[in-house]
């Protein structure tokens, strides 16, 4: 699978905490988040799609999340579940929509301007 940008923009980067660490979101591009949805994509037997957030997690681990700092690297295998649920808040939006929408209640910034989420 290609995860490369090579004639597009400069990459859309973010700065997150999640469990007290420091990672770097890298977005892996439109054209790919959207296959990587219709992948995710299933239907219900009443016609109701929904998005399968295990591909969209096991993606994010692989081709998103970047560690700064140290070298742990999560994975649904790895992680604690409140850590997952944390991830769940940050990466589908920042997959969507190049941002990191973190909770409200907790209005952190990072050093370099982007939003972090904390940890619990």
């Amino acid at each position: 699978m290609e995860n490369s940008n090579a004639t597009g923009p400069s990459p859309i980067t973010s700065k997150v905490k999640i469990a007290g660490k420091k990672y770097i979101l890298q977005h892996p591009g439109m054209r790919l988040w959207i296959r990587w949805q219709s992948e995710a994509t299933e239907t219900s037997g009443k016609g109701k799609h929904s998005i399968n957030l295990e591909i969209v997690l096991d993606r994010g681990f692989e081709f998103v999340i970047i560690p700064d700092g140290h070298n742990y690297k999560p994975t649904l295998d790895t992680s604690s579940p409140s850590e997952v649920q944390e991830w769940l808040k940050v990466l589908p939006g920042f997959l969507q929509n190049g941002k990191v929408i973190s909770d409200p209640s907790i209005p952190e910034q990072s050093p370099g301007g982007g939003k972090t989420t904390g940890a619990g």
